[in-house]
């Protein structure tokens, strides 16, 4: 159910014709949530609140209006929504994406900023991801010469897989390696329980209903996924024990790092390792292949746009290596089509 109120003092008029020939109330895509508040937008004005349920839910579709809420008024919008899924299987928001504004969150924010992504770190795992990279690009070459199809969306899903459990963990993930695996199957079950829609979530009448089995659910995939990490994290402390983490250079031992650090002015708990290992997995995954496969299908769609990005590459990067990251800045059509994916194809949920 969605009911719709305008918030403007006046309503505002339709700026295209389409809206003033379509009487009634106007349908809202939920395949393309952007695209329809749009639409809702040329309607109702640049702010106006949307009922999905019971739920309250305030829609800017200005700059301006945007600029009160996320820079006027930030403190009051920091915070993310939790709903009682996102709560539970992140430990009790002890995580960095979902965690309350505050003291921890500021905390997470440090090191990160400082020791998980600096340059130092990102330069020293920059081997992994373009080893992973070129697997994929030999992979698809190989495929090619073979005249043989490849199923995209499958590769470029193992690919990210791969590049985060190795930055992470060390370990490739692929089909010999029984931990990494599971982690992918985990991931997807949790991102798939984060963006469902809850009825008990958002009709308060069914508050104290779980009608749609989600308790039940997020339960065993928080089990599942607490047994094996926590696995994992043992083997890195043995490992650290014996003399080898050295060898390990990866964000697992950075957090056990930092977490037995006792100059540190917060005390960073398995619990909370547990958590921000999840976000990563949750953000790294599934989102990135899923861009790459809409740029991609885009730019097949759009041979004239396809024809001028390769042209670019061919210019700046030559046809005898492989793009780095230190290329990007003179690419900037490439960065384009980039931002133009983005806004056509955004890679997290709108609405969860």
């Amino acid at each position: 159910m969605v009911r719709i109120s305008c918030l403007n003092a006046t309503p505002a008029r339709p700026a295209d014709t389409n809206a003033t020939q379509k009487p009634g109330f106007p349908s809202l895509d939920i395949t393309i949530p952007q695209q329809a508040i749009r639409r809702l937008s040329l309607r109702y004005g640049p702010i106006f609140k949307l009922f999905i349920g019971s739920e309250p839910c305030v829609v800017a579709c200005s700059p301006e209006i945007a600029k009160e809420f996320l820079r006027t008024h930030e403190t009051a919008y920091l915070d993310r929504t939790r709903n009682p899924a996102i709560t539970f299987i992140t430990y009790g928001s002890k995580d960095f994406s979902f965690a309350p504004y505050g003291s921890h969150w500021k905390f997470m924010k440090k090191i990160v900023m400082s020791q998980l992504l600096n340059v130092t770190t990102m330069d020293s795992l920059l081997p992994v991801m373009r080893n992973e990279i070129t697997r994929f690009i030999k992979c698809i070459s190989e495929h090619a010469s073979s005249g043989k199809a490849v199923i995209l969306n499958g590769e470029l899903v193992k690919l990210s897989n791969n590049v985060i459990t190795r930055l992470l963990f060390s370990r490739r993930c692929s089909e010999n390696d029984g931990d990494a695996e599971d982690i992918r199957k985990l991931t997807f079950e949790i991102t798939n329980i984060m963006e469902a829609f809850n009825l008990s979530d958002n009709i308060r009448a069914f508050k104290r209903l779980d009608l749609q089995g989600f308790g039940k659910r997020v339960k065993d995939i928080h089990r599942r996924y607490d047994a094996l990490i926590e696995r994992i994290i043992k083997d890195h402390e043995d490992a650290r024990k014996q003399g080898t983490q050295s060898e390990r250079k990866d964000l697992l031992n950075i957090l056990l790092n930092i977490a037995q650090d006792a100059s540190m002015e917060i005390k960073l708990t398995i619990e909370n390792i547990k958590a921000f290992i999840l976000n990563i997995f949750v953000a790294a995954t599934d989102n990135l292949a899923i861009l790459t496969e809409w740029a991609l299908s885009e730019l097949i769609n759009n041979p004239r746009i396809m024809k001028k990005a390769v042209e670019e590459i061919d210019h700046v990067v030559g046809k005898n290596r492989l793009l780095q990251e230190s290329d990007i800045p003179n690419l900037p059509y490439l960065q384009a089509i980039t931002k133009e994916t983005l806004r056509l194809h955004p890679s997290a949920a709108l609405i969860p």
